[in-house]
């Protein structure tokens, strides 16, 4: 009797043990249903639902998906908190994406959703073929040839029975599957695959325009709570925003303006974020109302600084507001308001409580990359600042160190050395002896001494690539200007081969100046040399062979600027013999 007791009374211990954590569990989960339909409203015959985790320029990280029923009703549950990206799927529709999306545990989120049409082309003339044949390669598609009853076919080898393959050049900017499929896969990236079968080691693939689904209705997703809802309704606004102002940026230079003296302010938009302010309900309606705010400011020369200040009072180091997607640039704010609101040490308490708190690894690292850049001493800063706000070498050191060993595999890592305290190429440091091959003599080369007692440019660059190509006028706007009695310029092409920098000089720009080439699996040393992580870099070193500016900090318009101070105002800023950028000072004998 004593043992059969025992033995019941365990069991009901484990039973409520088990129950207890079930409950636990429960508390942190957020589950997400609803029904997923399409034109007209009607079930699809395959769907998807897929959560992800945006991540800074990197492709999205998939938390998890799951296909509809028959009748188009989906539930998902994680335990996954933060902000994260809902992407709705089907084939012969267009993806929609329902983000940021917040989930914070203990929730329940009901969605109805209405995916659209793909927008297609006027013409199917130029419909080609991508697939396993061809490992999904746009550049090697294959044509659809059109037929006498208005459709487009292809007959190929097919070494397997299963024939995966997409059509390019039918919906706009994208690959979709096409109107013959036995099957269908999804690609990752919000389109799908036609599968069809193989017979005989061939297979003939039919385009029929009349069996393309209606294109052109409209997406439908039914509003959110009030919070999530007004987190959208920013995100929405925030890309407007970055959109318009980037437009009018983008007109003022085609008008013959500097890009550096631009200025927009839009005094509707500030009426508007005030109101959304006042009309807050609640604690994360205020956060993003706020955040908001931060948003606009920072395209504006005119705002509340103390607005400012009371959105990094209200809102936390460790917020999931800082997680919201790149291209609403939010992270970007942080910095932002070292430089905007003058209070740069409280500013950069906040940046490091940032990357020490924040749940978000990939915000952790961003921010750290950030510090980098404002502790980095080798900035080329146009004009003095009236504060200064001093970061040591060790500082510096100790934020680079953290970003290498805490976070090696994010992309921030890989470009971190351009903010090494310790490398070579920076200000103030002799540029490393160097002998390069002239591109149009056999026998010369080029050193430091080849600018004789002119200031040398050192321009790195890829024929190939359109970054690089685009920003040639100003270099020969440079030339044109200081080539004579000041300047000096070597490019040296770090890819291509003699041929192509030939037949692009011909025909696209002279670049009467020095030049040097190297294949790209010949320029590693010079890479290493120069500390060159991308392209195009610059790097200005004077006449004494010091160097005066680099990398980043000389592109993007800012060249001129640059040159115009160093030549034509001779304008230095030389106080207490220290590097000043952005307000933060680095003094010279803090270093090593």
């Amino acid at each position: 009797m004593n043992c059969l007791m025992k033995s019941i009374l365990l069991q009901l211990v484990l039973l409520l043990a088990g129950a207890l954590a079930v409950s636990c569990s429960n508390r942190s989960e957020t589950g997400i249903s609803g029904v997923l339909t399409g034109a007209g409203d009607r079930p699809l015959a395959l769907a998807h639902i897929h959560l992800l985790q945006p991540n800074v320029n990197e492709a999205d990280s998939l938390l998890l998906s799951a296909v509809t029923d028959s009748n188009g009703a989906f539930r998902l549950v994680t335990e996954h908190q933060g902000i994260v990206k809902l992407r709705c799927t089907a084939p012969d529709h267009s993806m929609l994406d329902i983000q940021p999306l917040l989930l914070q545990g203990r929730d329940n989120i009901s969605l109805t959703i209405r995916l659209g049409g793909h927008r297609y082309a006027d013409r199917f003339d130029s419909v080609s073929l991508i697939g396993d044949f061809n490992n999904w390669n746009w550049d090697r598609a294959l044509p659809l040839l059109p037929q006498p009853d208005g459709r487009y076919t292809l007959e190929l080898p097919a070494t397997e029975e299963r024939f995966a393959y997409q059509l390019i050049n039918v919906a706009l900017d994208k690959s979709i599957n096409g109107t013959q499929s036995d099957s269908f896969e999804y690609d990752g990236d919000g389109d799908y695959r036609s599968i069809v079968r193989s017979e005989g080691g061939r297979v003939r693939i039919v385009f029929d325009p009349a069996l393309l689904p209606q294109s052109g209705h409209e997406a439908f997703v039914s509003p959110l709570d009030a919070n999530r809802e007004s987190l959208l309704q920013f995100a929405d606004a925030a890309r407007r925003r970055e959109d318009n102002y980037f437009m009018a940026r983008s007109q003022f230079v085609l008008n013959g303006h500097r890009a550096e003296s631009f200025r927009w302010h839009d005094a509707e938009e500030f009426r508007e974020a005030r109101a959304g302010l006042e009309a807050a309900d609640g604690e994360l309606q205020q956060q993003t109302a706020l955040l908001n705010y931060l948003h606009l400011a920072i395209f504006s020369e005119e705002f509340d600084t103390l607005l400012v200040r009371w959105a990094y009072e209200e809102i936390a180091p460790d917020s999931y507001l800082w997680s919201l997607p790149e291209r609403i640039a939010i992270v970007k704010l942080l910095p932002w308001s070292m430089t905007k609101t003058g209070d740069r040490q409280r500013a950069w308490d906040y940046l490091t409580a940032v990357a020490a708190e924040h749940p978000d690894h990939d915000v952790r690292a961003h921010v750290l990359y950030d510090q980098l850049n404002y502790a980095d001493f080798n900035r080329a800063k146009d004009e003095p600042q009236p504060e200064s706000f001093t970061i040591s070498i060790d500082e510096a050191r100790q934020i680079y160190q953290t970003l290498l060993r805490d976070f090696p595999d994010s992309r921030f890592a890989g470009t971190a050395i351009s903010y090494n305290p310790d490398r070579s190429i920076r200000i103030g440091n002799p540029i490393p002896s160097f002998a390069l091959p002239a591109f149009d003599d056999s026998v010369a080369m080029y050193d430091a001494s080849s600018s004789g007692d002119r200031s040398l440019l050192l321009h790195f660059w890829d024929p190939g690539s359109p970054g690089c190509v685009a920003a040639i006028p100003e270099l020969i706007r440079a030339h044109e200007r200081y080539g004579t009695d000041s300047l000096a310029i070597l490019s040296v092409a770090l890819a291509g081969n003699p041929d192509e920098l030939r037949q692009f000089r011909q025909e696209q720009y002279a670049m009467p100046w020095m030049h040097s080439s190297f294949k790209a699996e010949e320029s590693g040393q010079v890479r290493t040399l120069f500390e060159i992580v991308d392209v195009p870099t610059l790097i200005l070193v004077g006449a004494d062979g010091i160097i005066e500016a680099s990398n980043e900090f000389l592109d993007k318009g800012r060249l001129m600027h640059l040159l115009d101070t160093r030549f034509h105002n001779a304008r230095r800023s030389n106080e207490g013999n220290s590097t000043i950028l952005g307000g933060f000072k680095i003094k010279p004998d803090q270093k090593e």
